[in-house]
């Protein structure tokens, strides 16, 4: 299996900001958002794919986001539903279907105001992280936004994304004053909102692989 770069494909799509802030809202949130597969698009403006997915270790807000030390170590999982295979010389998380709030995920990364950045890479796989053709899986990936003064407004920023191929996500999201950022994926363990007929008819359950996550600061 191979990740080649002149031929990846960048799905970006700017996350649909929500006022509440509570972390019990973040399901309500999912199931409200329209589901849509991630577009394949170009680089955001003024950036190129390689400072797109690149960023610098002074500005990289998660832990261990390559799984470089083969554990999960700074994350926290719902270990039986999230295992390490190795793949094409790297780490590669396989989610399987869960039950709601069992997710893989990390909290308590400090931010100041500027503009941010993330990206992963996701397809639908078998178990052991090996890509399987024709396949559609859903999952969510969330980004919740809480600001050190308590009269300012949070953001729970909640995306609904369809797995096929190996496909990067990048999307960027503005953080407005210091706060505290919260980032989690979730395998859909079913589908928790309206979808077309025709599409549902290509929608199956099983595994999802990602890998090479990364939060930056842009600016």
């Amino acid at each position: 299996m191979t990740y080649p770069d002149s031929r990846c494909h960048i799905a970006y799509r700017p996350y649909r900001p929500y006022r509440a802030i509570p972390a019990i809202r973040a399901m309500r949130a999912i199931r409200a958002h329209s589901m849509r597969a991630s577009e394949q698009l170009g680089p955001l403006p003024g950036q190129t794919e390689a400072n797109m997915s690149t960023s610098t270790s002074e500005r990289e807000l998660l832990i261990n986001g390559d799984f470089a030390t083969g554990d999960f170590t700074g994350w926290e999982v719902a270990s039986e539903y999230f295992h390490l295979h190795r793949q094409d010389r790297r780490n590669v998380v396989v989610a399987t279907p869960s039950p709601p709030n069992l997710s893989l995920g990390q909290s308590g990364l400090r931010a100041s105001a500027g503009e941010y950045a993330t990206s992963f890479w996701h397809c639908a796989t078998d178990a052991q992280g090996t890509p399987i053709e024709g396949e559609t899986r859903f999952f969510a990936a969330v980004i919740v936004i809480r600001p050190d003064d308590p009269e300012a407004p949070g953001d729970i920023r909640p995306l609904i994304m369809a797995a096929t191929r190996w496909t990067k996500h990048a999307t960027r999201f503005t953080v407005p004053s210091m706060s505290t950022i919260g980032f989690n994926i979730q395998n859909l363990a079913q589908i928790i909102v309206p979808v077309p007929d025709r599409l549902r008819n290509e929608i199956t359950n099983g595994p999802i692989a990602l890998h090479s996550f990364s939060i930056w600061r842009m600016s």
